[in-house]
């Protein structure tokens, strides 16, 4: 406690005022969170509760008992995880939910201050600026309770193990998202970018079978194996079409829905069955993952690691939220990530701010519209595609446009993502070439390397 007020005196009175806000907006939501346990398990958290409860009985998991909306549609470990949570009363359980949920937000942060380069305190500020603009999402996470900022955090964390250039806990990490939630299988392709693929590869299948087998020391094998036998069904014959094109769901699937079959909202240019529009959304989802990772690897070439790792980062989580058969406004709480990517592009003095304010701006004003806002004149793209959808469009768009430009007069390219050089260390400085200053990244300046260390060129291809 007498450490935790010693740092707090030390502090600007600028970051004092920002700290006593974001402890007074938790304690306000903590509060209402508090109301709504009173109503025993509801929501979103209701679901894994009941899941938890039904997995310590040694019950079935998946069941049609709250109707297709609010069942039970993850692997059996979630439920094993979640079961001891479920012995408590709900009113405890669910604040202990929004604590853990609090931290996953923290954790998120705290990632994002990581990839951050340290230029003129911006770090700190962009950080508070991305939860701002996020803040709507994030909120939206607290009062339902799901489970979307766990995995979310996980899959962010398993990016920074990665670029610590520890492959086996990456891999632990994100199979574990994966056992989670299956749409984090988009960032496995960035475990063959790392120069110990292989051994990146091995811990990732080798987590996940890990994980498949671990319910069975509780169920048994006879029935973890009945409950994996029923999962698959479960989850595509509870991805009804009334919710797959409700105007709340704001995917790339649920675009595909409204636009190739028959809805109430009357805005489709086809009536195509249902499976139909899936297979247009695969084919889609396929196509535009190919084009992703093959930017990735073209924008890594001449660059280091610290001027991409954050826009690749938040492209695959923007990729990630669009392409989720289910997305959800508290699924959308990943954009914490390219908000600060470009917030940090436009503080910091890039040659296109103005281009990344425009884009961010309309981006954040399209987040702000309820999705219910169809009905209004003139607004037939916001009643097929949803204000969110377009603003995650323009955001991911922005986050492109925010990475540096190539250093052609930097001798070192860095090959894959995740490979820190010692030139690097300052980070991107956006407007030096321009302004004729050194600059570490733009091959004015040369870094040295510290006495007693060589460069370490075994992670630099030419």
């Amino acid at each position: 406690m007498f450490s935790a007020t010693q740092r707090f005196s030390r502090l600007s009175p600028a970051w004092r005022i920002a700290t006593i806000v974001l402890i007074g907006i938790v304690a306000y939501y903590g509060t209402r969170v508090a109301k709504q346990a009173r109503q025993g398990a509801v929501g979103d958290f209701g679901v894994y509760y009941r899941a938890g409860a039904a997995c310590a009985a040694r019950a079935p998991l998946y069941t049609l008992d709250q109707g297709p909306l609010l069942t039970f549609k993850n692997p059996p470990v979630v439920a094993l995880a979640i079961a001891p949570l479920s012995a408590l009363p709900p009113a405890v359980a669910r604040m202990l939910w929004f604590v853990v949920d609090v931290g996953c937000i923290a954790l998120l942060a705290i990632a994002l201050a990581r990839w951050l380069p340290e230029e003129g305190g911006l770090r700190g500020w962009v950080v508070l600026g991305a939860l701002a603009l996020a803040a709507r999402y994030v909120f939206n996470q607290w009062h339902a309770g799901s489970t979307a900022s766990g995995w979310i955090a996980l899959t962010v964390w398993a990016c920074v193990a990665l670029g610590e250039r520890r492959p086996r806990f990456a891999a632990a990490l994100l199979a574990s998202a994966v056992a989670w939630k299956l749409v984090p299988l988009c960032f496995a392709p960035l475990l063959l970018l790392d120069r110990r693929r292989a051994t990146a590869c091995a811990w990732f299948a080798g987590s996940l079978c890990a994980l498949a087998l671990i319910p069975a020391c509780w169920l048994g094998w006879e029935q973890n194996l009945q409950q994996f036998a029923a999962w698959p069904g479960h989850l595509f014959g509870t991805e009804t079409a009334e919710q797959l094109w409700r105007i709340q769901n704001q995917s790339v699937l649920a675009l595909c829905v409204r636009l190739l079959c028959e809805t109430p909202y009357g805005v489709n240019v086809a009536a195509w069955p249902l499976a139909t529009a899936r297979g247009v959304w695969l084919i889609v989802a396929l196509l535009t993952a190919t084009a992703l990772y093959a930017w990735i690897v073209a924008v890594r070439r001449g660059r280091h690691e610290r001027e991409t790792t954050g826009a690749v980062v938040g492209m695959l989580l923007v990729y990630m939220t669009l392409f989720n058969p289910l997305a959800w406004r508290y699924n959308f709480v990943a954009l914490v990530v390219p908000y600060g990517v470009v917030l940090h592009a436009i503080l910091a003095g890039h040659p296109r701010r103005r281009y990344l304010m425009v884009l961010l701006g309309v981006a954040v004003g399209l987040s702000l519209l309820p999705a219910e806002s169809t009905g209004l004149p003139g607004m037939l793209l916001l009643r097929t595609i949803g204000a969110r959808l377009w603003g995650t469009l323009l955001l991911a768009a922005a986050t492109m446009l925010a990475v540096p430009r190539r250093a052609r007069n930097d001798p070192a390219t860095v090959w894959g993502p995740w490979r820190l050089s010692a030139q690097s260390e300052t980070g991107p400085c956006y407007g030096c070439a321009e302004a004729g200053r050194p600059n570490a990244s733009s091959g004015n300046a040369t870094s040295t390397p510290p006495s007693g260390t060589s460069r370490p060129t075994d992670h630099i291809t030419a």
